[in-house]
C-alpha cells in the first residue's frame, strides 16, 4: 500500500510502516499541492494541520484509508468520505504516533485485499 504522510510520524511508525510492506511517503503538501498529488496514494495518515477536503477526498480515486493520529476527525470531511467511497475506512488514534502498528488502521489488510 502507498502511503502519505502529512503532518509528520515518528521514525519508529514510519518504520512499522516500512517494515509491513507499506511504501511510506512523508511530505507537508500546501493544500493545491495535496489536491494534485493525492491520487497515486491508497491511504493519507494526517494529524491536525492537513484538512482532508472533499477535493481532496475526490481527487484521492485510490484512497482506501484516511487516517487521523490525535483525537477527533474535524479536519477531514468524513460525511463525504462516507458518501462518496463505499467502504472507506476513516480511522482515528489517540496515542502517540510512534505507537501506531500497520494493523492499528487494518493497513496490512486492505493490502492484502488490494494484492489479490
Amino acid at each position: 500500500m502507498k502511503i502519505l504522510i502529512t503532518d509528520g510520524i515518528s521514525p519508529e511508525g514510519a518504520k512499522l510502516l516500512t517494515d509491513a510492506g507499506h511504501e511510506v511517503c512523508e511530505n507537508k503538501l500546501t493544500p493545491e499541492e495535496l489536491v494534485a498529488k493525492i491520487g497515486a496514494y491508497d491511504c493519507i495518515i494526517v494529524r491536525s494541520a492537513t484538512k482532508v477536503t472533499k477535493e481532496v477526498i475526490e481527487a484521492g480515486k485510490n484512497l482506501k484509508v484516511i487516517a487521523r493520529g490525535g483525537v477527533g476527525v474535524d479536519n477531514i470531511d468524513v460525511k463525504y468520505a462516507d458518501i462518496k467511497k463505499a467502504g472507506h475506512n476513516v480511522a482515528e488514534r489517540k496515542e502517540w504516533l510512534g505507537d501506531w502498528k500497520p494493523d492499528d488502521f487494518n493497513l496490512t489488510k486492505a493490502k492484502k485485499k488490494i494484492d489479490k
